[in-house]
Formats: C-alpha cells, structure tokens, sequence
C-alpha cells in the first residue's frame, strides 16, 4: 500500500479532508477505535494482519508507511 492510499484510509476514519504525511495520529484526533478502524481497513484491502500497537508506536502517517 503506498503512502497516498494509507494517507486517505487516515482521513476517512479520522474524518478529515487531507492530512500532512508528517502528521501525529494522536494529534489528530485519533483514539482507539479510529486505529482499528484503520487497522482492519489496511488489512482488507492488503490481507496484512497489522498489530494495533504499531500505531501506538509508529503514530506519525511516515512512520507507520514505513514498517
């Protein structure tokens, strides 16, 4: 999945118009639901079963791109 493809998953569910790849998940809003929310999003359009702790630990749209 690339970065605009994620980036537009974020601002569906974090119910924003655009966001900045440099921009915080937490900072944005986002709380527990939201990260699952992206998280089974992800997983069904890339059948990858992504722990709801990487958002936690990679919250930056960058960051979590990139693991």
């Amino acid at each position: 999945m690339n970065k605009e493809e994620l980036a537009k998953i974020w601002c569906k569910h974090l119910r924003l118009e655009s966001i900045e790849y440099t921009d915080d998940f937490f900072f944005l809003g986002g709380d527990s639901e939201d990260a699952a929310n992206i998280l089974a999003e992800v997983k069904e359009r890339t059948g990858l079963d992504t722990p709801l702790s990487l958002i936690y630990n990679c919250s930056v749209l960058n960051e979590m791109h990139e693991t």
